[in-house]
């Protein structure tokens, strides 16, 4: 279900510059009905841990699965 465990380090983008940072919390997020949630009141009720994926918490915030990579050489290539 992770590709990375905890205290992995992992690299990302942040504000145009590359960032690593190891992994200090990780979420799996699984929505039944994600695509009925249009107001406020269906997003609470259909989504309330968030959007559908992984994500990766580090010391700069939380990182989704797609933008989260093992090495600097991964990432640059994904460029």
């Amino acid at each position: 279900m992770f590709t990375f465990d905890l205290e992995q380090l992992i690299y990302y983008m942040l504000d145009n510059r590359v960032h690593s940072a190891p992994v200090l919390a990780r979420m799996c997020v699984d929505n039944l009905h994600e695509n009925w949630a249009n107001t406020d009141k269906q997003k609470e009720v259909f989504t309330p841990f968030g959007k559908t994926g992984v994500y990766y918490a580090t010391c700069h915030g939380i990182i989704p699965y797609r933008d989260a990579f093992g090495s600097k050489e991964d990432l640059l290539d994904s460029l």
